[in-house]
């Protein structure tokens, strides 16, 4: 039968299929970047699906994926696989080389970048999103005087500057404009090389209410502190909307 089948597969530790599920799980539950996480876990869960429909041709679909030839999308192959959905990618080569341009080797600059590279993205950043910005700076530097170094530093060679600390996980100071609504476009995703400090922040805030809504989910006590505070919340809005409304009345 076909749910003994889609077992008996997926419980091979020979399978094409188990060892594919277990590189997108292990990348859902490890990687660094978000965007991976989802896609792996996208990937998997859609494996997952076609499992239970079809176990062969899910064992056929991942062996063909674990195959040399097929690992590393090709940009051509990216193309046609676009088309044939009937996508339009007229936009895509042009949004491809604005992003290369605009990162400028941004994506080699790893968070213990020297500060040459920083200040290299830095300038690209500021050059593309707030040219003003860029002008004011570049007036601001070429105005200071012959002294500046030993003036500001107290030394002529800024590798004697001491480096600020560095926490973990910051890649520096993103310019680029942050964009709220669309995590996959985010040009300060892409300056950072990683999740922009805006989509951190998102994301640490999404993972605390997480948090909190499991705690809630299975301790007792917090629910009932909870709805009590809720509770207290709700009667000093009513006193107040009480307190108020008089003086609407007076008024009008």
């Amino acid at each position: 039968m076909p749910t003994s089948t889609s077992t008996s597969t997926s419980t091979s530790t020979s399978t094409a299929l188990l060892r594919l599920r277990r590189q997108l799980l292990s990348t859902a539950y490890g990687n660094m970047d978000f965007r991976y996480q989802l896609l792996a876990s996208l990937a998997d869960r859609a494996l997952a699906e076609l499992d239970r429909h079809s176990s062969p041709e899910a064992e056929e679909l991942a062996d063909s994926h674990l195959r040399p030839e097929y690992i590393g999308i090709t940009e051509g192959r990216a193309l046609s696989e676009a088309g044939s959905l009937g996508i339009d990618t007229s936009g895509w080569e042009e949004r491809r080389e604005r992003i290369r341009s605009y990162t400028r080797g941004a994506d080699a600059v790893t968070p213990d970048g020297t500060p040459a590279d920083s200040a290299q993205r830095l300038w690209a950043s500021l050059f593309d999103n707030y040219p003003s910005v860029a002008a004011a700076l570049a007036d601001l530097l070429t105005g200071l005087p012959p002294s500046w170094r030993m003036d500001l530093f107290q030394t002529n060679d800024l590798t004697q500057v001491p480096a600020e600390p560095r926490q973990q996980g910051d890649n520096g100071p993103e310019t680029a404009p942050y964009s709220s609504t669309d995590w996959e476009d985010c040009a300060a995703c892409m300056e950072a090389n990683d999740l922009c400090r805006f989509h951190s922040g998102f994301l640490a805030g999404e993972q605390h209410l997480r948090g909190l809504l499991a705690t809630l989910a299975t301790d007792s006590i917090a629910l009932e502190q909870l709805q009590d505070r809720n509770h207290e919340i709700g009667q000093r809005q009513a006193r107040e909307s009480a307190e108020k409304s008089p003086e609407r009345e007076t008024s009008q």
